[in-house]
């Protein structure tokens, strides 16, 4: 499991172009961005806080409470939390989006947990066939972020 959260801040600056002038409306898309993936920025601080722990160690076994947060927060029960919202829900389905897309290997979405509905991408972002994804992701968001 790698961790490349700069996708999504990518994806969220660029999200921002749509409401400009509105700083809470950005702040909000921003966030939505990268609440999907809070259980494991807290999994890893945990690990490296208490244990000492480098990235790879800490996810090498994922034990069932992390995994049902993790369901949860990329599943439409945020989705709809989010909804009270219009920028977090945007940045919030913008994240779920690309992850639905580029998940294929590791763990699985479960778009409508608690239901045991599988989802897997089209490909795989950690895939040695597509080394570049997340740096032209990146690129194109940055590019329409700083050209608006």
């Amino acid at each position: 499991m790698n961790l490349q959260p700069y996708t999504h801040i990518c994806l969220g600056l660029a999200a921002t172009c749509f409401f400009a002038d509105q700083p809470a409306a950005q702040t909000a898309v921003m966030i939505g961005s990268l609440v999907p993936d809070m259980p494991v920025y807290a999994k890893l601080a945990h690990s490296v806080a208490r244990h000492g722990k480098s990235f790879q160690q800490a996810f090498q076994r994922e034990s069932e409470t992390y995994l049902r947060w993790y369901y949860i927060f990329h599943s439409a029960i945020i989705w709809l939390v989010a909804l009270f919202y219009f920028p977090l829900w945007l940045g919030v389905n913008l994240h779920l989006l690309l992850d639905l897309i580029s998940h294929k290997n590791g763990q699985p979405l479960y778009p409508l947990f608690p239901l045991k509905i599988k989802v897997r991408g089209l490909f795989d972002y950690r895939d040695r066939k597509f080394p570049f994804w997340d740096i032209a992701v990146s690129t194109i968001c940055l590019l329409i972020f700083f050209l608006k």
